[in-house]
């Protein structure tokens, strides 16, 4: 049997959690008090080390004076490292549905070097050939591949990344608890945009280059093309939709209108369904205007 007062938090696995507010940690407390630790801890199976349950454990500890009437139970979990027990926590985090899209996109930053050093340690052990049981991870440390994992627009996750890195800690705060939008806090380390150059550099896609009775001495049309402008809107508006259906949707599984709606799962499920398919629309067309943006 675990000895509870033994057990270790390890700062670095803390940092993956997330904060709670004052009156948050006030209402765990009043509810562990009344009613002990209902969600178990989950402990690094041989290390002694929680992975899970932080919160719980140090108001137990602390706050209730390690109380053997609210002591906790233990489930032990083995991992195969501390890169495992990582994103073992921030998958986690991303399984809940009250956290807000700016924690969503914090959790979903912290899950790319996780996931790129995961793929290193499984090339070493096989080899680079793809021993069984050792399969080898797609490069998954792109912003977009996180951004599916997540449920958090690129985009979005973009501005987040530059607030955690250049935004005073209060403004960080103030949008991971959701008191300002993931925009208002962008726009506070938003650079001006730069004046146009008056030439755009950037070679376009000519049919007179394919037949010569069209070509023509007038000057060519400067700046963004009028393609390239329509294929920035709708960019736009997909990233919009994607933004506003996927908190709602989270909210709409959440629900307890299951008796109350008839076919209620089924609605759900056809709203879970537009999502992953506007999804892969979103990919598709990210993948067009930077094929257009950067072509030589």
């Amino acid at each position: 049997m675990i000895d509870i007062g033994s057990l270790t938090i390890d700062e670095e696995f803390k940092s993956y959690m997330r904060v709670l507010s004052d009156d948050e940690r006030n209402g765990l407390v009043e509810s562990i008090r009344e009613n002990g630790i209902i969600e178990p801890l989950i402990v690094w199976l041989g290390h002694g080390v929680i992975v899970d349950g932080h919160n719980r454990f140090e108001i137990w500890k602390n706050d209730l004076g390690a109380d053997e009437l609210s002591e906790p139970t233990v489930i032990e979990k083995k991992f195969e490292s501390r890169n495992s027990v990582k994103e073992f926590m921030i998958r986690k985090q991303f399984a809940r549905r009250n956290i807000n899209d700016a924690e969503r996109a914090r959790y979903a930053l912290l899950l790319k070097p996780v996931l790129a050093e995961k793929a290193k340690e499984n090339q070493k052990k096989s080899n680079g050939k793809g021993v069984k049981g050792l399969a080898m991870l797609p490069n998954l440390n792109t912003r977009d591949e996180i951004a599916k994992q997540s449920g958090v627009s690129s985009r979005n996750i973009a501005k987040v990344e530059k607030v955690l890195k250049e935004a005073p800690k209060q403004v960080q705060d103030d949008m991971l608890s959701g008191k300002v939008s993931i925009n208002a806090a962008h726009k506070t380390v938003a650079k001006k945009p730069e004046p146009e150059p008056n030439q755009d550099k950037r070679t376009s896609f000519n049919p007179e280059d394919f037949d010569p009775e069209l070509k023509t001495d007038e000057p060519k049309e400067q700046g963004p093309s009028l393609f390239e402008k329509k294929l920035l809107m709708i960019e736009q508006s997909i990233e919009s939709t994607w933004d506003s259906l996927g908190p709602l949707i989270r909210q709409l599984d959440s629900e307890n209108d299951q008796q109350a709606i008839p076919n209620y799962k089924s609605i759900v499920g056809h709203f879970k369904r537009f999502h992953k398919e506007l999804d892969e629309s979103r990919t598709t067309l990210i993948q067009l205007v930077k094929a257009w943006k950067f072509r030589k």
